[in-house]
């Protein structure tokens, strides 16, 4: 009895790391995809482990990790088996740090690129868009600035907006002033009533000032000027100055005053009338 547990003490010492956990497994009932599922170690290591191919392994600390993962499940020392494992390669085993416990691919996984950085980006990016609406909001509005009206060219003041008389007649502006912009003399201004149409006479540059007191439509023909055609409301006033001649026309002549040079027009009820410059004499 004596002589058979001697004969297989020096059995296991002879033999190596990997006939060991072969051995020791067999006797546990397991097969090496059921170690696998145990250990949670792929079947090549554990194959590699029990045929001695130690070159298998990345180094030293991989192989004494799955050394120890292995030997737990079988109910070995650990640090017994480890110990053995550099006897048995001929080195120390004072270069190998310890590692623990290693579980499912024993290969260093790769660089992952974290989870975090993608709500980093996004959360830049839409702090970002609010600073610009931020931004925005608060620079003061830019509102384009009006072009200047022509030099000499009258507006009707005060006095709401005329309107174009329609669509097959073009909005003219009102009257410009004369080139030379000198102020117009104080003329003598005389009624021809007994021609017809009604005509004033007046001597040098006229000013003609027009206000409506209600709806009325006006056609002007003032020196060379082409024609021009207004859309009056109530109150509008419209000013323009004659150098020679003018031509009036109007709907409703009792829904307007006139002034010649300022003086008042008296227009008997014509809804036309002229204007007609005198040569100024000398002296």
């Amino acid at each position: 009895m004596m002589v058979q547990e001697m004969n297989t003490a020096n059995s296991a010492e002879k033999s190596t790391i990997g006939q060991m956990l072969k051995a020791r497994r067999q006797e546990r009932g397991l097969t090496i995809e059921g170690l696998a599922d145990l250990t949670r170690i792929r079947r090549n290591f554990l194959l590699a482990l029990e045929d001695d191919r130690f070159d298998n392994f990345p180094g030293d600390a991989y192989l004494t990790g799955f050394l120890r993962v292995y030997a737990s499940a079988l109910g070995l020392d650990p640090e017994q088996l480890k110990t053995r494992y550099f006897e048995q390669v001929g080195r120390s085993s004072d270069h190998s740090a310890k590692l623990p416990v290693l579980v499912n691919s024993p290969w260093p996984k790769g660089r992952r690129r974290k989870k975090g950085n993608s709500w980093t980006w996004l959360a830049v990016i839409v702090l970002v868009v609010v600073a610009l609406a931020l931004v925005s909001l608060t620079l003061p509005e830019t509102k384009p600035t009006p072009p200047a009206s022509a030099a000499g060219a009258p507006a009707l003041s005060p006095a709401p907006p005329v309107a174009p008389t329609g669509a097959g007649e073009p909005s003219a502006p009102p009257m410009p002033s004369p080139a030379d912009g000198s102020a117009a003399p104080t003329p003598e201004v005389t009624v021809d009533t007994a021609g017809s149409p009604l005509t004033f006479s007046f001597a040098g540059n006229a000013e003609v000032r027009l206000q409506a007191l209600g709806p009325n439509r006006i056609e002007v023909r003032s020196d060379s000027r082409p024609v021009q055609n207004y859309n009056l409301t109530a109150a509008a006033v419209l000013s323009w100055k004659v150098q020679n001649k003018a031509h009036i026309r109007m709907d409703d002549p009792a829904a307007v005053k006139i002034w010649l040079n300022d003086q008042p027009l008296d227009l008997n009820g014509r809804s036309e009338f002229f204007l007609q410059g005198t040569a100024v004499s000398g002296g």
